[in-house]
């Protein structure tokens, strides 16, 4: 789709077929294995772990920020590529604090930021798809850039995205690559995400620095958005969330999903929400969950028993057991009982949560943060939904709720809670049209051609290293204050 913010804030002529020939092959023997986001439309996806979803697939619970620099030169993000095209922009999340060395020290360094097919689950370093240099590293939080070499790639393969760090002393100057952390299982060390597996998407580094070697890192997913040269994008486009965001649930307090249809009608069976008990073992009645109309008609509704719901910790509060974060949240599925229901087109629904029987504090539920604000694209977020409190048993509603680590001043606006619904999808087969009566045969090109590299396309080599003149470390502004979040 064309790149656009969203109004509520929220080769010769035989080369080239004979390139885009060995393409369509490639792509459909790699596509029939492929189990990657495949979002075909804002909000939908189909996934190997949830099946085919309606919502936000990503959990979180807060940020973990990655320095390239601090542990080896380079980080990676592991990603299958949803489409068979050109790489050519990329966004992501940059957080460095001049006072702080766990982000970012000195100048900041100097990167190449590179596309590398996957090599047993890191990257093929000897091959370089497409590439770009980096020298601003402290001058936005949110930086957009395109590639020098755009990076050919086939939908269904696995990549790494590289942010090397070629500055002669690294460990001295060097800024972190942030994203989301989610500590959803207890028992899992790695990518904690319910939708997602870690063979499809991770973060990687070489540990050079420590003799480590290369390492998957443990529950961290970079916000990101890969763009592509059909118009298409790809990628994790919530930029915060979890502890800091969650909210009470409970007497007349109240949450909801507020969603505007607007890529398709979709059919859904149940809703998947992400809850606590806020750290009560006791907590009492039930959580209600109801699918309203726009005039705030309930459609149907289902409950949730305290006892199913995760204990987790106090609001506002990590869970840490034994000197390290746990988990503090978990889903919980909720069936609608008169469902398959359809949401048209058009039409705009809520998914309402509360717990009318229960203390104000006895639920907590988790939101997070969309990048909207930050460009990032409808293709990598739920624009379609909208988080919503209620203080007067739904009377009344408000997008977001107080920002408690700013003393409750402001709302945490642009945010959606952690919740999908697993959807119907129409199977009927498109009718094969007729078969095209065949041209006489076009002789085979004798060249012998990279399926890396476009032949249309003239190859830039990348650049050596030229050392950056020395710059004053940038001082975060209020509103950049992502670096001393947890």
């Amino acid at each position: 789709m064309t790149k656009t913010n969203s109004p509520t804030g929220k080769f010769t002529t035989s080369a080239k077929n004979f390139f885009a020939l060995v393409v369509l092959i490639f792509s459909v023997l790699f596509s029939l294995n492929a189990s990657a986001q495949n979002q075909t439309t804002d909000g939908y996806y189909d996934l190997q772990n949830c099946g085919d979803v309606f919502g936000v697939i990503w959990s979180a619970d807060s940020l973990a920020n990655m320095p390239v620099g601090f542990y080896g030169e380079r980080v990676t993000y592991r990603f299958i590529a949803e489409e068979t095209a050109n790489i050519i922009d990329l966004n992501w999340h940059v957080v460095f604090d001049p006072v702080n060395t766990g982000y970012s020290k000195g100048d900041g360094g100097d990167y190449i930021i590179s596309i590398h097919p996957d090599l047993g689950g890191f990257p093929d370093t000897n091959v370089t798809l497409g590439w770009v240099a980096w020298n601003n590293p402290y001058g936005t939080p949110y930086p957009q850039i395109t590639l020098t070499q755009p990076a050919p790639v086939v939908a269904g393969q696995k990549y790494h995205i590289s942010w090397h760090n070629v500055h002669p002393d690294y460990q001295n100057n060097y800024v972190s690559i942030d994203g989301i952390e989610s500590f959803l299982s207890p028992n899992a060390t790695l990518l904690n995400q319910k939708c997602l597996t870690l063979n499809e998407f991770a973060v990687t580094g070489d540990r050079s620095n420590t003799g480590g070697g290369w390492v998957e890192w443990p529950r961290r997913m970079f916000d990101h958005e890969i763009g592509y040269d059909n118009g298409k994008y790809q990628g994790q486009g919530y930029v915060s969330g979890g502890y800091i965001y969650s909210s009470y649930i409970g007497g007349q307090q109240q949450a909801r999903e507020y969603i505007d249809v607007s890529n398709g009608t979709v059919t859904v069976t149940d809703v998947n929400i992400r809850l606590s008990t806020c750290g009560n073992a006791n907590a009492t009645g039930q959580v209600v969950a109801e699918l309203e109309d726009a005039n705030g008609a309930r459609i149907d509704s289902c409950t949730i028993p305290a006892q199913d719901v995760f204990v987790g910790c106090q609001i506002w509060q990590p869970c840490w057991a034994n000197n390290m974060r746990i988990q503090a949240a978990d889903y919980n599925q909720c069936v609608w009982p008169q469902g398959p229901h359809t949401l048209n087109q058009g039409s705009k629904y809520s998914v309402v949560f509360s717990a009318p029987d229960s203390p104000a504090e006895d639920y907590c539920i988790w939101a997070i943060q969309d990048g909207a604000s930050k460009n990032y694209t409808p293709d990598s977020h739920f624009e379609e939904g909208l988080a919503q409190v209620s203080y007067d048993g739904g009377s009344s509603w408000t997008p977001g709720w107080p920002k408690y680590w700013e003393n409750f001043v402001g709302m945490s606006v642009a945010e959606d809670l952690q919740m999908y619904m697993h959807v119907i999808v129409d199977e009927t087969p498109t009718p094969e049209p007729d078969a095209p009566t065949p041209e006489p045969d076009t002789p085979t090109p004798t060249a012998t051609i990279d399926i890396n590299v476009d032949p249309g396309a003239t190859y830039t080599p990348m650049p050596t290293y030229t050392p950056m003149p020395t710059y004053t470390p940038h001082v975060c502004a209020p509103e950049e204050m992502i670096c001393t979040e947890n």
